[in-house]
């Protein structure tokens, strides 16, 4: 939903602060309805959790209730709901309703395939790469690589924790990208990554996934994704034989469906209990280190191992532990 602003200007100085002052109580009206929010700028997005068992119909219902609470507050303040951007969505594998929505520039769909989100991806990659490959003849193949860093690169990873999770028939559509650059320059995904810092799309998925994991344990993540993913207290580092390291992730999806998890963030779980201790050090701090600096261990890790096994890809794969 976003909302017109009436009382407080877009542009001024207080503009944004008053605003959120007066917004900020619109969220009571969803939470008494058993929703969860969130709220960015003059966006606001209410959620819900129903059991699988549960029929469309009472859910719609549901969602109404929600709906119209918004409204009541939204007259009472003055405030006006701008109704294009309203609509009500069910998530589910088979019984979904509603049509596809985009959410902070990402397309999701109902059934959280991620298709189309892949697809309008690629599509826009694959034509900015055109645009790089027609200069080539202009620069050297490392020019070519930071201008695909700086202009395709960072546009396709944008999309990288709402899309990791979808199928590799999927994925492939986007990997074919950075695997077209490297078709055009005659250059090997091992020697992309020791020579030119280039890691395969689907190794950088898994970095990018498994950072994820550290910023919320370290507290510096979004408030959401702390909640998600908490250090597992539970454990005691009694011996110096301990070979696992000190941010031991709690896994609480153990319970759920395999098929649903392990292609997903909540899968790097199990990965990252089992990186090697050395990644979370970086010789300058004694605290954690930061997440950049994390990543680039993960990658100096990877480049190892490209010397040392076939299926380097994958060292930071779910598809290992299955």
């Amino acid at each position: 939903m976003s909302f017109v602003w009436i009382m407080t200007f877009q542009g001024t100085v207080w503009g944004a602060s008053l605003w959120n002052t007066y917004f900020s109580d619109s969220t009571l009206a969803t939470r008494r309805c058993g929703f969860d929010e969130i709220v960015f700028a003059d966006d606001l997005n209410a959620f819900r959790k129903f059991l699988n068992n549960t029929d469309n119909a009472t859910i719609l219902a549901q969602l109404t209730r929600c709906q119209q609470e918004l409204h009541d507050w939204g007259s009472a303040n003055i405030v006006t709901f701008e109704s294009s951007k309203e609509s009500l969505h069910i998530l589910s594998h088979t019984d979904f309703h509603g049509s596809s929505f985009k959410l902070l520039g990402v397309t999701f769909d109902l059934q959280l395939i991620m298709s189309t989100a892949v697809q309008e991806c690629a599509t826009e990659g694959h034509w900015r790469l055109s645009s790089l490959l027609h200069c080539r003849r202009f620069f050297a193949i490392q020019d070519l690589i930071l201008q695909y860093k700086s202009q395709v690169l960072s546009f396709l990873e944008y999309r990288t924790c709402a899309v990791s999770h979808a199928a590799d028939s999927h994925l492939n559509i986007l990997d074919a990208v950075q695997r077209r650059l490297l078709r055009n320059l005659n250059l090997t995904i091992f020697d992309a990554l020791n020579t030119f810092n280039l890691a395969p799309l689907s190794c950088r998925r898994d970095i990018a996934n498994l950072g994820i994991i550290y910023r919320s344990i370290t507290n510096r993540g979004p408030l959401q994704l702390r909640k998600i993913f908490r250090l597992d207290t539970s454990l005691r580092r009694t011996s110096p034989r301990w070979c696992s390291h000190r941010f031991q992730t709690r896994d609480d999806t153990s319970s759920l469906h395999r098929d649903y998890i392990n292609r997903s963030t909540y899968g790097y779980v199990r990965i990252f209990n089992l990186l090697p201790e050395v990644v979370f050090y970086d010789g300058e701090n004694d605290g954690p280190i930061p997440v950049a600096n994390f990543q680039r261990n993960l990658t100096q890790l990877l480049k190892l191992a490209s010397h040392e096994t076939e299926r380097w890809e994958e060292i930071f794969a779910h598809d290992m532990l299955c």
